[in-house]
């Protein structure tokens, strides 16, 4: 999505919708979002336009868009705004819960056959970091937490 959203504006949003602690709330028909199937985001529609909620919950409240939000807690159905914050495209691909295709359980370490060690590594702006070779799961999960908490601060997630 753009950093702005064409037609709707804060005051218009105000009109329409009440912020609750589930959401926004369609005034007149008492409705909210519902979660689409295949992104897991919540979505509103209005003047047959689709938006995500999480996004209209900003606006309602601060009444600008950054171009990315992001949901602290990597929960895409937590709208409440105590969970969204600004973020950069990387610093929103940092904050991602572990990859259903890891066969570690380890976000950033993988098995190394040529070494036989678990190997650890994280990105940073597309550049690959080497944290290093370990023998135990256990110490590449300790090192590459301490690297993504120092390359990432406070969007550092750990995949769990």
């Amino acid at each position: 999505m753009t950093g702005k959203i064409k037609h709707v504006t804060q005051e218009r949003l105000q009109g329409l919708f009440e912020l609750t602690d589930k959401g926004l709330i369609r005034k007149s028909t008492n409705k909210g979002a519902y979660i689409h199937k295949s992104t897991g985001y919540k979505l509103l529609k209005i003047d047959y336009r689709q938006y995500r909620e999480h996004r209209l919950i900003w606006l309602y409240v601060h009444g600008t868009l950054p171009k990315t939000l992001d949901h602290i807690d990597g929960d895409k159905t937590n709208n409440h705004i105590s969970n969204l914050r600004k973020a950069t495209p990387n610093q929103n691909q940092h904050n991602t819960l572990l990859s259903t295709s890891n066969t570690s359980g380890v976000k950033g370490v993988s098995w190394n056959k040529q070494h036989q060690k678990w190997r650890a590594r994280i990105k940073l702006r597309g550049k690959e970091h080497h944290v290093g070779f370990f023998k135990t799961i256990e110490e590449a999960d300790f090192y590459i937490r301490k690297k993504r908490e120092k390359l990432h601060g406070e969007y550092a997630n750990h995949g769990v």
